[in-house]
Order: C-alpha cells, then sequence, then structure tokens
C-alpha cells in the first residue's frame, strides 16, 4: 500500500469518528428535550477486492464509512410534572396531532391549551382524539377542545337523611330539615322536611315536605301529614304509617318554577334497606333534635375548572360543581406496518 493510501485509510476513520461524534453530541445536546429519541452510528468498513479465476487473490481495505445512524426507540423515564397536560406514551406508539394540512406522530407529550381553547403542541399542532358525548366514544378524530365545555346537570332521584328527633318533646313540637336537590335543568331547590311530635305518650312524628319552588304534589294540608314516621321506645324507626317500614316517594312539579323544569319528578327518601329494614339515620332519642348528614344524589350544571388525563388516555374535565366526566379518549396510534396501542401518563 502506498503512504497515500495509508494517509487516505487513517484520514477516513478520523472523519468517520468526527461524524460519530456528531451523533453523540446531538444525543447530549437534547438531554432535556422532551420526546427526544438518541440516536446511535453504525459503522463499516471500506476494501477493494481483486479476483483472478475466481479466486480471492487480494484484499485491501480502505478505512472505515459511516453507513448511518439508528434511532432508539426505547421507552424513557418518567418525570413528575405539575401540568396536566403533560403526557408521556407508556409502550409503543404516538400521539396524533394535526397542523391543518395533515396529521403528524410525535412522542412528545408537552401540550398547553391555546386562546382557542384547544389542546396543542409548543409548536402549535392540534392534539387529536375521540370525542365523548354523554358517555359514548365518537369514531371520528377530531381536535381535543375545551372551549365551551359544560357539565350536564342531574336531577335529584335520592337523598338519605341522618336526623335526630328528641323523643323527649311535648305534642306538637317541630323541627325542619332542609334539603339542597335539584330539578332537571340543574335549579337548586330546597326541600324542607318538617317533623311534628303527634302524642306525648308516644314517638310518632308527623312529616310534611315543601319545595322552595316547586309544588309538592298530593301534600296533606297541615295538620294532616303526609307521612307518619313510627319510632320504638329505643328510639329506633320501625315502621311508615303505622305499618311496615318503606321508603317515601315524593312527587314534585317545577312546571312553573323559574326556570321551569319537569313536570314530575319523583325523589325517593331512602329509609329502609332491601329487607325493609331501618338504614339507621334517623332516631328519636331523648336528646336534642338534629340535622346529622344528608346525601341525595342531583347536582347542577358545572363550569370547566381543571383537566385530568387518567393512564388509559381519557381526559377529563373537572367541574366547580364537584363533578368529572370524560370529554375525549386517546387515539389508536400507529407505526408504519403496525398498529399500536397505548397507555397515555400524566407525566412528561
Amino acid at each position: 500500500m502506498s503512504l497515500i493510501g495509508t494517509l487516505t485509510t487513517g484520514v477516513s476513520g478520523v472523519v468517520t469518528n468526527s461524524r460519530a461524534l456528531n451523533i453523540i453530541g446531538d444525543n447530549i445536546s437534547n438531554v432535556n428535550t422532551t420526546g427526544f429519541k438518541s440516536s446511535r452510528a453504525v459503522f463499516g468498513d471500506q476494501f477493494s477486492t481483486s479476483l483472478i479465476g475466481g479466486t480471492l487473490t487480494s484484499q485491501v481495505g480502505k478505512g472505515t464509512q459511516l453507513l448511518g445512524s439508528l434511532q432508539s426507540f426505547e421507552q424513557g423515564a418518567f418525570e413528575n410534572s405539575t401540568n396536566a397536560l403533560d403526557l408521556a406514551i407508556d409502550g409503543n406508539g404516538f400521539f396524533i396531532v394535526n397542523d391543518g394540512a395533515g396529521n403528524f406522530y410525535t412522542r412528545a407529550g408537552q401540550f398547553r391549551v391555546n386562546e382557542n381553547g384547544l389542546v396543542e403542541t409548543i409548536t402549535g399542532e392540534i392534539l387529536q382524539g375521540f370525542q365523548v358525548t354523554n358517555n359514548v366514544v365518537g369514531t371520528s378524530l377530531t381536535d381535543v377542545s375545551l372551549t365551551g365545555v359544560q357539565s350536564q346537570p342531574q336531577s335529584t332521584t335520592q337523598f338519605t337523611l341522618g336526623a335526630q328527633l328528641d323523643g323527649s318533646e311535648a305534642t306538637g313540637f317541630t323541627f325542619n330539615s332542609p334539603i339542597q336537590i335539584f330539578n332537571s335543568v340543574g335549579a337548586q331547590d330546597i326541600l324542607n322536611v318538617q317533623f311534628t311530635k303527634i302524642a306525648a305518650a308516644g314517638n310518632d312524628w308527623g312529616v310534611n315536605f315543601t319545595s322552595s319552588i316547586g309544588v309538592v304534589t298530593g301534600a296533606a294540608i297541615p295538620p294532616a301529614f303526609d307521612v307518619t314516621l313510627n319510632f320504638d321506645t329505643a328510639g329506633q324507626l320501625t315502621g311508615l304509617n303505622a305499618g311496615a317500614l318503606a321508603d317515601v316517594v315524593i312527587d314534585l312539579d317545577y312546571s312553573a318554577s323559574s326556570p321551569p323544569g319537569t313536570a314530575s319528578q319523583l325523589v325517593t327518601w331512602d329509609l329502609a334497606d332491601a329487607a325493609l329494614v331501618s338504614n339507621g339515620d334517623m332516631t328519636a332519642f331523648a336528646t336534642s333534635s338534629s340535622n346529622n348528614s344528608v346525601i341525595q344524589d342531583g347536582f347542577g350544571s358545572g363550569i370547566l375548572v381543571g383537566v385530568a388525563v387518567d393512564f388509559d388516555g381519557t381526559v377529563a374535565g373537572l367541574f366547580n360543581n364537584g363533578q368529572s366526566q370524560p370529554l375525549y379518549q386517546r387515539s389508536e396510534e400507529r407505526r408504519v406496518g403496525k398498529e399500536c396501542r397505548s397507555r397515555w401518563s400524566p407525566y412528561h
């Protein structure tokens, strides 16, 4: 080999390793880049051959060359974040984003809400997902938008009242238990449950219901009672209207309320379990009357105050009425030649 050939071979090694150092430098410089995937250099040798009569007689190497680089898609480490829209994919797959002209795929999950309420990447592409309407997941990809999102109201269908009625009180003593409920349009109603001691010798209490914005259909006119609660000598609720214990169904009419709601709304007062035994929330001991607890299943409409993303990729809205509801579900991320499914995680 000539001196020039020898020098050329040596220079090829220097040049090739210099290019490899460029790849390493790029990896180091992007160590804090969200979603960045490192690469590694792939080398190959250069050689010339001389074939005489089909027999290899000489093979002189000419140095090395950089064949290319391979990108690693290995799972990176998750980091905690205070931003609910900093996401990561646990497993194979990509986020699908759209720039207005077409869809793109990315592992970078650093999202934010823009001035139009759309969830976008730092560079402005809009995150894509399947919209959830009334708990039904759509079939078409759409922009993930948080604008105009509102929690739908739910009318009250059942309540449980925990109250202590003073069994030592005289006949005619009254005690009130106001209960906040909601009608079909989310309007708040105060359903007042008034208890009246019927007889000093026994431990029975008459009950009347009144509504602050609606009408209790079929309600008795005082001094008659809508229902009567029967307590035993130990202060435990044992019967209703001198019979077996059962739940009480209250028929409410909101057709004349403002704003108007349903013309007929049935609300069940849960007094007994499936075996028609008292659930223990109503008592009549010889101690001061008090309201201890109220549980009801209705709520008014709510304004979006936050966003959460669970581990299966469902984007949920958090509302000021204490409710949460799914808004979007992750898309099916794909790679060329292979369908991939993944989980979104609330980290980046």
